[in-house]
């Protein structure tokens, strides 16, 4: 067990950012929603969102941010996800500009280590969040590959911070990754976290559905409406 004062400590050097977009119909998942539905696909981002943040909160060893977009978006996602988080807007004109002024922003109030994470991997377990810190007392950045050729989770320390990293890159396509690590160049002692599946479609879906069986994550709110929903079993073929 952490002792009180190393996890204060550690809630005060380390920071998780959650990127979440406002939940609304049409703007979330949109892969997803050609094939089910806009109102089914919102249900099931919820559910995302809902079980990433269960998971960080389970052993609060850092402080945590949610980064929103629309900047505008501020009320309809705290009505969304309650008062009890520290939000801030995603400010920039695409991707990498946004994440890149995250982690200046998070840096600036004094954060020692930050990660920043997507909400379309519910599954992820806290243990790699616990280890992408941990490495990064010994590394200057961090990357969770994902399946589809980008990552689930870039981290730094506030020293080894590479805005660069993040500028001129083919953002949705299946060289993400590969561009990011060719940005760090050989000056820089980059960690890779165990693979992961991010939910870009139905076929991603299915694999959390299957992967998920005689686990924890069973019982979490992305399978159980899964399970619940007939349209979504359907295109399972169950």
């Amino acid at each position: 067990m952490i002792k009180k004062n190393t996890h204060q400590a550690l809630v005060r050097k380390n920071c998780v950012v959650l990127f979440v977009k406002s939940p609304q119909k049409g703007q979330v998942k949109t892969r997803i929603s050609q094939v089910i539905g806009e109102k089914i696909t919102l249900y099931i981002y919820k559910a995302f969102v809902a079980d990433i943040i269960e998971t960080l909160q389970r052993e609060p060893q850092y402080s945590t941010r949610i980064a929103f977009y629309p900047q505008e978006a501020r009320g309809r996602v705290v009505r969304w996800l309650g008062k009890q988080h520290t939000y801030l807007p995603q400010t920039g004109t695409g991707l990498g500009e946004k994440m890149a002024n995250t982690f200046k922003q998070v840096f600036s109030e004094g954060f020692e280590k930050a990660l920043v994470i997507g909400s379309d991997i519910p599954d992820l377990p806290s243990s790699i969040i616990t280890n992408a810190f941990e490495l990064l007392s010994t590394r200057d950045a961090v990357i969770g590959p994902s399946s589809d050729g980008g990552y689930y989770l870039i981290g730094f320390r506030h020293n080894t911070f590479l805005p660069s990293v993040f500028e001129s890159i083919e953002w949705g396509t299946d060289t993400v990754l590969l561009q990011t690590l060719k940005k760090f160049g050989q000056t820089h002692i980059v960690q890779l976290l165990p693979l992961w599946r991010d939910m870009d479609n139905l076929s991603d879906i299915k694999g959390l559905l299957e992967r998920s069986i005689n686990t924890p994550f069973e019982n979490s709110r992305t399978i159980s409406f899964i399970k619940s929903n007939e349209r979504i079993l359907r295109y399972f073929r169950y």
